[in-house]
C-alpha cells in the first residue's frame, strides 16, 4: 500500500474497502443525526494510527520523482505565494472527485491509496470540532475584505449546508451538514464545500496547508488565498512543513479574454529545492499566463528593466550568420531606441524586454511598433502619464479592438442583474439565482453561458449596492437637511450592529406635478433610504456615534430617531448629548412603536396578563425545541380539519415575550385563542406518554393545571 515511503510495520494498514464501507456508514448516521458522537469516537479510535503516522509523516521528500509535473498547473501558479524567491513545481492528481485528497496522499506517500482515509479522519474531523469551524479564524478575513463575517461563512458552505443554515440559522448544525458532504467519496460538491474541506484537512494532517488560488480578479480570493492553520499545531517544526495545495481545473476550459475562473480541481505543489541558473532564468522570462486572459488589466511578466542589465553570453553556430543575412535585435539597439526615439515617453520605467525578444527579427519589432494594437497601447500610456494622445491613422488590414457588449450580450446581462436584484431583495439564498436562470432557459429565455453562478451573482449584487449607495449619497448631499435614523442588532455571529436609515427631502421633486401645472411649487416629497450596516466595536454611546457618523457637513442633519435606551438618551454620555456637542440644534424622536410597547408592558405589569404571556412562552419552547412534538401536534390538527374550521392559518406558538412589538402579542394570541383546544389536548396526551421523561410529564402536568384553571 504505502509502497514508495518508510512506514511503520508495525501498523495495521486498513483496506480501501473497510475504509469505503466506514465512510457510507457515517454519511448514513450524519444523516439520521442519532449516535453521532459515539460512531464518531469509535471511528476515531480504530484510525488513530494512521492519524499518528500521517502528523508525523515528512511532506514531499522523494514524492516528486514519481509524480509527472502539470504543464497547465505551471501556468496558473501566482506570484504571491511566498514572500520569499522560492520556485513551485505543480503536479498532476487524479480528477476523480477525490482531487483534494489525492493531492495530500501524493504529497505524503507518492500515490493515492491514502485519499480515503484522509476523507475518512477530514469528515470525523468536522464532525467532531463543528463550533471550532463553525467561527474558523480564516473566517475573520472577510473584515479585510469588506464583508460581513456571516456573509463569508455561508460562501464556505455547499448546498446542502446552505440548505440546512437556511432553515435553522444553526452554524453548528451546517457544519454538521458539510461533514455529510466530506464523507461521499468521489464527488465534488463545489468550491464552497472545499473551504471547509481544507480548514479540517490542515488539523487531519497536522500542519498548515496553503491554498493556492490562481492571480484572478475574485472578491473572495483572500478567503481562498492564504495559509489556514490547524487546530492543533502540536507537530509543526518549521515553515517547511506547510502543504501547498492549488485550486485549478480539469477539461473544458473556457480562455477567452474576460471569462472568469471556475476551479473544479485540486493538484499538489512542491517547492524546487534545486534549480539551476538556466532554469531560473528561463522562470524570469516565462511568456503569458493563463491567468491573465482573467485580468481586468494587462498581464504582469517576469521582466528586467533596461539600465544596468547583463546579459549572459550566447553561442551562436558560425554558419548562422552565412545563411541568412536577416538583421536581428539587439540590446544595443534597444538601448539605443529608448535614449532616442523613445525618451518622450519615459522609456526608462516602463520599456522593458526579456531575454526571448533579443535576437528577433527588427522588422518583427518595427511592424508591431506601427500596428493599431500598440498605438492604443502607448496612448493609454500617454494619457496615464498626462500627455496628450497621439491620433491613429486606422489601417484597412489592422483589426479594430471593440470592448462593447453586442445587443444580445446586454440584454443577457440585464436580466441576470435583474434575477440578482430579485434574489438579494426578496431575502433568497444565492443558490435561488442560478435554479432561476435554470428555469428561464427552459421557458426560452436567452442567457449565454457565462455569469450563471453562485459567484456572478455575488458580484452583481456588490455592484448594485455600491450603486444605490453612491446614488444615496449624492441625494442627501443635495437635500438641505436630512434626519438619520437607527438601531441596534445582533447578526448570527453574535456581533453588535447598528442599522442606519436617512429621511431626506427628494432633491430633484417632480416638476409634473398637478399643483406645479396651477401655478404653484411642486411638493416635496420625504425620502428615507438604507445607508449602511455597521459593525460596531463596542455597543456604547461613543461606539455607535463612532460608527454610525455620515460624513455631512454641518447644518445639513437635524434629527436623530431611536429607541429610548439609556445609551441614546443618557443626559450626560448618550448618543444625543455626545451629537449635541457638534449639532446644538439635534432633536431626538424616540421610536413611536417601540415606546408604545414599553407603555403597554409597563401598564399590564402586575396583572393576570403577566401569566398569559408566560403561557405563550412555555407553548413556544415546548415545539421549539422538539421536531418530534410538533409532527405529533401537525398529526393531532390534521385529525380535526375535516370537522372543525380554524380562522388562523399557522399552527406552531408564535413566540411574543421580551420586548417585541404589540402587533406580535395580538398574532400569538389569536393563533392561541384559536387552536387551544388543539394545544391542551395534544398536552395533555405528552403528559401521559411513557416515552416522555417522569420529569417533563411532571412539569406538563403542571402547565395544564395553570391553563386550564386560567380566566
Amino acid at each position: 500500500m504505502f509502497k514508495d515511503k518508510e512506514y511503520d510495520s508495525k501498523m495495521d494498514i486498513i483496506p480501501e474497502a473497510e475504509v469505503l464501507s466506514d465512510l457510507k456508514q457515517l454519511e448514513n448516521v450524519l444523516q439520521v443525526g442519532e449516535g453521532v458522537e459515539t460512531h464518531c469516537s469509535n471511528l476515531k479510535s480504530k484510525y488513530s494510527a494512521i492519524s499518528r503516522w500521517i502528523k508525523k509523516t515528512n511532506i514531499g521528500i522523494g514524492t516528486g520523482s514519481h509524480l509527472e509535473v502539470d504543464q497547465f498547473g505551471q501556468a496558473l501558479i501566482p506570484d504571491d505565494i511566498s514572500q520569499s524567491s522560492d520556485t513551485f513545481i505543480a503536479y498532476k492528481s487524479t480528477a476523480n472527485g477525490n482531487c483534494l485528497f489525492n493531492s495530500v496522499s501524493r504529497l505524503l506517500v507518492g500515490n493515492d491509496s491514502i485519499s480515503c482515509h484522509l476523507r475518512l479522519l477530514t469528515a470525523l474531523e468536522l464532525s467532531m470540532n463543528t463550533e471550532f469551524y463553525a467561527e474558523h479564524p480564516r473566517l475573520h478575513v472577510s473584515y479585510d475584505s469588506g464583508f460581513f463575517k456571516a456573509t463569508m461563512f455561508t460562501i464556505c458552505l455547499s448546498t446542502l449546508g446552505i440548505g440546512i443554515w437556511d432553515i435553522s440559522k444553526n452554524r453548528t448544525k451546517a457544519i454538521q451538514a458539510e461533514a455529510r458532504v466530506a464523507s461521499k467519496t468521489k464527488e465534488w460538491a463545489g468550491v464552497a464545500s472545499k473551504t471547509k474541506e481544507l480548514m479540517a484537512l490542515a488539523s487531519v494532517i497536522a500542519r498548515p496547508i496553503f491554498s493556492v488560488y490562481p492571480n484572478v480578479p475574485l472578491v473572495f480570493r483572500k478567503l481562498l488565498h492564504g495559509t489556514i492553520q490547524p487546530r492543533v499545531a502540536e507537530h509543526i517544526q518549521a515553515q517547511e512543513s506547510t502543504v501547498y495545495i492549488m485550486w485549478s481545473r480539469d477539461g473544458n476550459f473556457d480562455a477567452t479574454s474576460g471569462r472568469w475562473y471556475e476551479p473544479n480541481h485540486f493538484i499538489p505543489l512542491l517547492k524546487s529545492e534545486q534549480v539551476n541558473k538556466e532554469t531560473k532564468e528561463s522562470k524570469k522570462t516565462q511568456g503569458v499566463k493563463i491567468t491573465d486572459f482573467f485580468q481586468g488589466q494587462g498581464s504582469k511578466r517576469k521582466s528586467s528593466e533596461l539600465p544596468g542589465l547583463e546579459f549572459p553570453e550566447r553561442k551562436r553556430q558560425t554558419d548562422y550568420t552565412a545563411k541568412k543575412n536577416t538583421r536581428m535585435l539587439r540590446s544595443e539597439t534597444a538601448e539605443r531606441w529608448k535614449s532616442n526615439d523613445l525618451a518622450t515617453y519615459e522609456a526608462n520605467v516602463w520599456l522593458t524586454y526579456d531575454e526571448e525578444f533579443i535576437e528577433r527579427k527588427v522588422t518583427s519589432v518595427i511592424d508591431h511598433a506601427n500596428s493599431e494594437i500598440h498605438k492604443i497601447a502607448l496612448n493609454l500610456f500617454r494619457r496615464k502619464c498626462g500627455k496628450p494622445a497621439t491620433p491613429i491613422n486606422k489601417e484597412k488590414n489592422q483589426p479594430t479592438l471593440n470592448f462593447k457588449l453586442d445587443p444580445q450580450q446586454q440584454e443577457e446581462m440585464k436580466r441576470k442583474f435583474d434575477i440578482s436584484y430579485f434574489v438579494v431583495k426578496e431575502e433568497l439564498p444565492l443558490t435561488k439565482y442560478e435554479k432561476i436562470i435554470e428555469l428561464e432557459k427552459r421557458h426560452g429565455v436567452l442567457h449565454g453561458s457565462s455569469y450563471s453562478n453562485r459567484t456572478a451573482a455575488t458580484n452583481f449584487i456588490s455592484y448594485q449596492s455600491d450603486q444605490l449607495k453612491s446614488q444615496l449619497s449624492k441625494d442627501i448631499a443635495n437635500a438641505k437637511f436630512f434626519s438619520v435614523i437607527f438601531d441596534g442588532t445582533t447578526d448570527c455571529a453574535v456581533v453588535e450592529q447598528e442599522a442606519v436609515f436617512a429621511i431626506y427631502f427628494d432633491p430633484d421633486p417632480d416638476l409634473d406635478d398637478a399643483s406645479a401645472n396651477d401655478g404653484q411649487e411642486p411638493k416635496v416629497k420625504v425620502q428615507m433610504g438604507f445607508l449602511s450596516v455597521e459593525n460596531l466595536t463596542s455597543s456604547t454611546a461613543e461606539g455607535v456615534v463612532g460608527h454610525s457618523d455620515v460624513g455631512m457637513p454641518p447644518p445639513s442633519p437635524i434629527g436623530l430617531g431611536g429607541d429610548g435606551c439609556n445609551t441614546n438618551r443618557g443626559e450626560k454620555g448618550g448618543v444625543i448629548a455626545l451629537l449635541k456637542k457638534e449639532f446644538p440644534w439635534f432633536v431626538f424622536v424616540w421610536c413611536v412603536a417601540h415606546r408604545l410597547e414599553l407603555a403597554l408592558k409597563d401598564g399590564l405589569n402586575g396583572t393576570y396578563f403577566k401569566e398569559v404571556d408566560e403561557c405563550l412562552l412555555r407553548l413556544y419552547y415546548l415545539y421549539e425545541k422538539s421536531p418530534k412534538k410538533m409532527r405529533g401536534l401537525e398529526e393531532l390538527y390534521n385529525s380535526y380539519r375535516q370537522c372543525l374550521e380554524f380562522v388562523e392559518g399557522s399552527l406552531k406558538p408564535k413566540r411574543a415575550s421580551g420586548t417585541r412589538w404589540i402587533l406580535h402579542k395580538v398574532r400569538a394570541l389569536k393563533l392561541l385563542v384559536d387552536k387551544f383546544g388543539i394545544y391542551m389536548q395534544h398536552v395533555e396526551s405528552l403528559s401521559c406518554d411513557n416515552s416522555v421523561k417522569q420529569k417533563d410529564q411532571a412539569k406538563l402536568r403542571g402547565y395544564l393545571r395553570k391553563w386550564k384553571t386560567g380566566k
